[in-house]
């Protein structure tokens, strides 16, 4: 595979697939860094790791998807999720009930870089992916990310899956519409231009590699294969989060709910072939 990265601070990546639209966007360093707060990224880390302990359990994601770990303690690698959960017994769960002991200050940190990765996605993912969650917002009232009380949700994603020192198979998603994958590095309270590399994000099926400094923003396709490798350098803590809107999630998981007349209508539609 080739790696793929620009040195200027001013220009990102993208991959452009045979349809036009651009599977894959690293943002310029530059917007990362202006979406980004000027410090205090260590509250962030410090938010997910108090997540990780609150969890005790790692997430189960099947052999296909299987977590590896290379922490310096060694032991199960830990990888966990925050946000809306698909049921097995139907429907969706608003936030696993172990999450409303997390104090208020690890909600607000959370719920900011949800905002903000937000703000990267508007800014710089595809028009025809804005256009598809803004409609389907408008049809379905799905659940996004949202802290206990309801004060305060995400307008798209719908949760945040992390781990640290972990790295992951090569796997695909169903998710609905883009994710959004950033990379922090623990000790760095605020991060700059020249940040070094400490992890890659593949795509095998596209054959490249991406590069990873802490706080980069990656959009990308989780229907394509896609893994992120160990860490560059031992000495690393990082961790590893990802935003997400699961289809399953739009969709309610719920498949005795009643459809509106405009659910109904838009269904008809697409099995005419209207919208092909």
């Amino acid at each position: 595979m080739s790696v793929i990265d620009v040195e200027n601070p001013r220009f990102g990546i993208r991959i452009q697939e045979a349809s036009g639209t651009h599977s894959v966007i690293r943002l310029p360093r530059k917007e990362s860094l202006r979406i980004l707060p000027n410090n205090g990224m260590m509250k962030l880390f410090d938010a997910l790791v108090a997540c990780e302990a609150i969890s005790r359990t790692p997430l189960k994601r099947g052999e296909s998807r299987r977590i590896f770990g290379d922490g310096p303690d060694g032991g199960s690698p830990m990888y966990s999720s925050i946000g809306v959960q698909v049921s097995r017994f139907g429907g969706v769960i608003a936030n696993s009930p172990c999450f409303s002991s997390l104090p208020e200050c690890h909600w607000r940190t959370i719920m900011s870089m949800t905002r903000r990765a937000e703000a990267a996605f508007e800014s710089f993912a595809d028009t025809s992916a804005l256009r598809q969650i803004i409609a389907a917002k408008q049809v379905v009232d799905f659940k996004t990310l949202s802290t206990p009380d309801g004060t305060h949700s995400a307008k798209y994603f719908g949760a945040i899956a992390f781990g640290r020192n972990v790295f992951l198979r090569c796997h695909t998603d169903h998710d609905f519409t883009f994710s959004i994958t950033q990379i922090h590095l623990k000790g760095s309270d605020r991060y700059s231009a020249g940040d070094r590399i400490v992890a890659y994000f593949s795509f095998p099926t596209r054959g490249v590699t991406i590069p990873m400094r802490p706080g980069d923003f990656l959009i990308f396709d989780a229907t394509l294969p896609h893994g992120i490798s160990s860490r560059c350098h031992r000495d690393d803590d990082i961790m590893c989060m990802s935003f997400y809107l699961k289809s399953m999630v739009v969709g309610m998981n719920d498949n005795f709910k009643p459809l509106s007349q405009q659910q109904i209508h838009l269904s008809n539609l697409h099995h005419s072939g209207f919208f092909k």
